[in-house]
């Protein structure tokens, strides 16, 4: 059976973190790749995100996953949550 490999960038409101997922003989194992800070900005008295250091950080993720452990995943995710 194959080896698989899945990033998921789990983002919250104050911070955020890359998971990597590896699918091996039906077992699904976890490890967290990059954990980071979610800065959000305010703008006219209401809270955004902070897109560009977000999307700076996912990258981060990403090359920690292939630096750090050799692995470039077949798919990534996002989760915003509400």
């Amino acid at each position: 059976m194959p080896t698989h490999h899945f990033l998921a960038f789990d983002l919250g409101a104050s911070s955020g973190r890359a998971i990597l997922e590896t699918l091996a003989n039906s077992k699904l194992k976890l490890t967290e790749v990059h954990r980071f800070v979610n800065q959000m900005q305010r703008i006219n008295g209401h809270y955004f995100w902070n897109i560009f250091s977000l999307f700076h950080k996912l990258k981060t993720g990403l090359s920690k996953c292939i630096r750090d452990y050799g692995i470039q995943p077949e798919s990534i995710a996002v989760d915003m949550g509400n």
